[in-house]
């Protein structure tokens, strides 16, 4: 009897391991490779736009026009030769008016970046958004709520996900650069 109450405690036992293996491996997303970057993705994110030099990233589904669907927050990757941290700071204080909240150097991917957090209003609409430049790989990163026209929440909504964007930073993983220039 003693024998047979082991085995099944033991069955019980690597079923468990199996099972937390498995929870721990969806904790962390699916991982994602674009250009010369491996990211893993949050719980619950997905691509919507994977090309040449558009990644983009969802916390749930995209609606149609005019409708959020389920998602409240997205990130774009962008490949952008010559884009620096001087112009967004520019456009940050003319074009959009807006107001540089946080503005500091770090490493993403073990590469040296910067980090713009900044509130402006886009057609009436206050928001909340943050932008890593990451210029040794010509990489943009734009980081924002998804709201709709009424709304007037978008800094509240881009706090709440704040987390999620730091772990989508957390995640990256340079290969060599790629040569796919333009694509």
């Amino acid at each position: 009897m003693h024998t047979i109450l082991r085995r099944a405690l033991a069955g019980l036992l690597a079923l468990a391991l199996v099972l937390v293996g498995v929870a721990c491996d969806r904790a962390s997303g699916p991982e994602r490779s674009w250009r010369d970057l491996e990211v893993t993705l949050p719980e619950g994110w997905s691509v919507f736009e994977d090309e040449g030099t558009r990644f983009s990233v969802a916390d749930g589904t995209l609606g149609d026009d005019g409708d959020r669907g389920t998602a409240e927050a997205a990130a774009f990757f962008t490949h952008e030769p010559g884009s620096g941290p001087d112009a967004w700071r520019e456009l940050v204080d003319g074009a959009l008016d807006g107001t540089l909240e946080r503005d500091e150097r770090l490493q993403v991917g073990g590469v040296p970046a910067t980090r713009l957090v900044f509130s402006h209003e886009s057609n009436g609409l206050p928001l909340r958004e943050m932008v890593v430049l990451v210029p040794s790989r010509e990489l943009v990163i734009l980081m924002q709520p998804i709201v709709l026209r009424g709304e007037r929440d978008g800094p509240q909504v881009f706090d709440a996900h704040l987390a999620e964007f730091d772990a989508l930073l957390s995640s990256l993983r340079f290969g060599a650069p790629t040569d796919r220039q333009g694509q």
